[in-house]
């Protein structure tokens, strides 16, 4: 049974130890957080800010971008996170080693300082909304700046199941749809990021690069940035 109903009123804000219980729910449970179960408020605690903040530096340093998957193992009853990959860029869906009954339950990815406004792509959209297995039930995604902040997608029960060919073809509709609306291209990729959360019910969330492990609730209805 899930802790926390539909109807019932989430926390103002969770600790990291908060996020783990529900991240553990929804894989023992096999089912996504209602919107209604995720706070305003997200903190990452310190040890995970200082794996976050490591790869980051690294990335300032060098320009490549590095990933690592969140784990969360059944016999265990643990979280922990393994590093997936390098490079100029980094695929979101890159083949990554589990050990015997863990599963795939979030990533993070580095990028360089950008120029535009921050942005989740359709390739990490892709991999966040991959169908659920015994090996992978993905719940959240977190992109790292240093010059922007941080991002946050959290997918939930109000997010359609999609096989890859149907959610390419729905992502690249929405990526076509905000390029009519918005010439910027800058602009284009922050709208892009708020209608797929919008349009796929998925929570969002933002952390200024002064207070990273702070994330706070996106209103994805409004159009200026985060």
């Amino acid at each position: 049974m899930r802790f926390q109903r539909e109807h019932e009123q989430a926390p103002e804000q969770m600790t990291w130890e908060e996020f783990k219980v529900l991240l553990r729910q929804c894989v023992t449970d096999r089912q996504f957080p209602h919107p209604n179960e995720l706070p305003r408020i997200i903190v990452l605690s310190d040890k995970v800010m200082q794996y976050l903040q490591q790869d980051l530096g690294a990335t300032m340093d060098d320009t490549r971008e590095r990933q690592a998957i969140f784990v969360f193992n059944i016999f265990e009853k643990t979280i922990s996170l393994t590093p997936s990959g390098t490079g100029k860029t980094i695929r979101a869906d890159n083949i990554f080693r589990l050990r015997p009954g863990d599963v795939a339950i979030g990533s993070y990815h580095t990028h360089p300082p950008v120029t535009g406004e921050l942005h989740l792509s359709r390739g990490d959209f892709t991999a966040l909304l991959s169908q659920p297995s015994s090996r992978e039930f993905r719940v959240f995604t977190l992109l790292l700046t240093t010059s922007s902040g941080f991002l946050m997608a959290i997918r939930t029960s109000r997010t359609p199941l999609l096989n890859k060919e149907n959610l390419v073809k729905r992502l690249k509709s929405i990526e076509h749809d905000m390029r009519l609306i918005e010439k910027n291209i800058a602009r284009q990729v922050l709208l892009f990021t708020k209608a797929v959360c919008l349009e796929l019910g998925l929570v969002l969330y933002f952390s200024p690069s002064d207070n990273p492990a702070c994330f706070h609730l996106v209103d994805v209805t409004q159009i200026p940035s985060y």
